[in-house]
């Protein structure tokens, strides 16, 4: 919050961070929003940093933010934002930026997500070496150095459970490409077609 309010602080007429050209972008980024702006302003400089030679297009939907939101997205000159006036939901927010998007993938991010620098960038290479496969989820580190999840599975029972929920991101389960049977939209990378075929 601290940065935030010095991000604020500063001039309001220099971008915060500019993207290059995505006129060849394979992914559109789709965040999200509903308060939270110093999450957002965090998530953004963090996708800034880990898209910097990756062509991305970023669409943040704010679902009625009543904070700093609005002033923080006005810093990033090249992200498309839709601001609705009430709350619509997180689905209503995913599947109009995905209806928007023209690139063959998508990746959901939450605003309370920061990608490491490499983490798009190794989700996509298993998209393009398995084509096969539909979706890719990350490992969700939480902020106490512990995975909240590194995919997720389905109990007989119908509930469901993060994979090494609590364990060490290190440990060798967790660094191994394999099936789960969902991840976190936290951080999803899903080929475009696919979610159309779903339904959103």
């Amino acid at each position: 919050r601290r940065r935030l309010r010095d991000f604020l602080k500063a001039d309001p007429t220099s971008p915060a961070a500019t993207w290059p050209d995505a006129s060849d972008a394979r992914i559109t980024v789709i965040i999200p929003v509903w308060n939270q702006a110093h999450a957002t302003l965090h998530c953004l400089r963090a996708l800034h940093a880990a898209s910097a030679d990756l062509p991305v297009r970023v669409h943040v939907v704010d679902n009625g933010s009543m904070d700093e939101t609005p002033a923080v997205l006005s810093r990033f000159p090249d992200i498309r934002v839709t601001r609705w006036e009430e709350n619509r939901g997180y689905g209503a927010a995913v599947n109009h930026a995905a209806a928007a998007s023209a690139t063959k993938i998508l990746l959901l991010l939450n605003n309370d997500a920061f990608v490491e620098p490499d983490a798009i960038r190794n989700a996509l290479r298993v998209l393009d070496e398995e084509p096969q496969t539909g979706a890719v989820c990350g490992r969700i580190v939480l902020p106490n150095g512990m995975l909240q999840e590194a995919g997720s599975y389905v109990l007989p029972d119908g509930s469901a459970r993060g994979h090494l929920r609590g364990g060490r991101p290190s440990h060798p389960e967790a660094l191994h490409r394999r099936d789960v049977d969902f991840g976190s939209a936290a951080f999803l990378l899903i080929r475009r077609d696919v979610f159309a075929s779903l339904g959103g």
